[in-house]
């Protein structure tokens, strides 16, 4: 083979193999998973944190989701509908810890026809180590999500605690 033929072939190899990541990588699942998992980022928590940090990534989780969503928690008795009550429960519960490590196991999302609407179910797994007192340990919640786009982003309209697989007995 001449080396025009071995261009010709490397470049034929880099753009099936660009095809092959851009549909593994694209599409609305990975930017609903992507939105999703920056919810998990801001949960997380690896130290002391001041009042300004801790402010700033209230108003960031706030961002995530629709002006008019829902929050929905039976077991702790708990609906929030605004994103006041979300940042008061939000810093409530990282006043009370040390440590954070959130993430999502077996995260499964569904995107309409139209591009414009979503749904996903996953387990949310927290390790915190906590500040006042009680056993550092693991909480695990099975959550299901509402999204739609807003102004061409996703942002969560709904969030309901399905399960506490594995809990504390109050939310924060």
């Amino acid at each position: 083979m001449n080396i025009r033929m071995h261009h010709l072939l490397y470049a034929a190899i880099t753009v099936v193999a660009g095809v092959i990541l851009f549909s593994r990588l694209g599409g609305e699942e990975k930017r609903v998973a992507s939105h999703l998992g920056a919810l998990t980022d801001l949960i997380a928590k690896d130290g002391p944190e001041n009042a300004l940090t801790l402010a700033d990534r209230g108003r960031r989780v706030g961002e995530l989701f629709t002006p008019d969503f829902v929050i929905s928690l039976p077991p702790y008795g708990l609906e929030l509908r605004d994103r006041g009550s979300l940042a008061r429960s939000f810093a409530g519960y990282r006043n009370n810890t040390e440590e954070i490590d959130a993430s999502w196991d077996n995260l499964a999302i569904s995107v309409a026809d139209n591009k414009q609407f979503a749904t996903a179910t996953a387990d949310a797994v927290l390790r915190a180590t906590w500040s006042d007192g009680r056993p550092s340990g693991r909480e695990h919640y099975r959550l299901g999500f509402e999204l739609r786009k807003l102004d061409g982003k996703w942002a969560i309209g709904r969030i309901e605690l399905v399960e506490v697989v594995e809990g504390a007995e109050r939310f924060f």
